[in-house]
């Protein structure tokens, strides 16, 4: 699918506000509600847009620290680490990636001695290095950049 003008700032619209309604998203691009609603179904069907969600303060939901965790995975224990990363419920997420480490993950955690028992858990899989996260920088920026021609 070749996304016209139109689409792509309903997806800015969207990536700000997914709360939006379509009388104002239809405003903003000047087309009708309907017609707003089919291109946004149009694009959902296409999976351009995977789902509607919210952004969550965790450090208001008590999850105040938060770590970078590097793991280099030892021969034959992929599929178990794997299994454990799926069924962790403090990891935001896991990248798994080419070069020095395989997996990165993202922990967010309330105390830092759920960190200690994260690493003890997941150094039975492999090397496990962690980076404590002062502060983030910066997200989303891929929406802008992709967006633009």
């Amino acid at each position: 699918m070749t996304l016209d003008d139109i689409d792509k700032v309903i997806l800015k619209e969207l990536s700000k506000d997914a709360r939006i309604s379509m009388k104002d998203l239809g405003d903003i691009v000047n087309l009708s509600s309907p017609s707003v609603k089919e291109r946004i179904s149009k694009l959902k069907k296409e999976g351009i847009i995977k789902k509607c969600t919210i952004a969550v303060n965790k450090e208001k939901l008590g999850l105040k620290i938060s770590c970078i965790v590097t793991i280099t995975i030892s021969t034959g224990k992929y599929h178990h680490f794997i299994e454990f990363i799926e069924n962790h419920p403090q990891i935001d997420f896991c990248y798994r990636s080419a070069g020095q480490v395989c997996f990165y993950i993202l922990l967010s955690v309330r105390e830092i001695s759920e960190i200690e028992q994260f690493v003890d858990e997941a150094s039975k899989y492999g090397t496990v290095n962690t980076n404590l996260v002062l502060s983030q920088v910066k997200t989303k920026g891929y929406l802008e950049y992709a967006l633009d021609e």
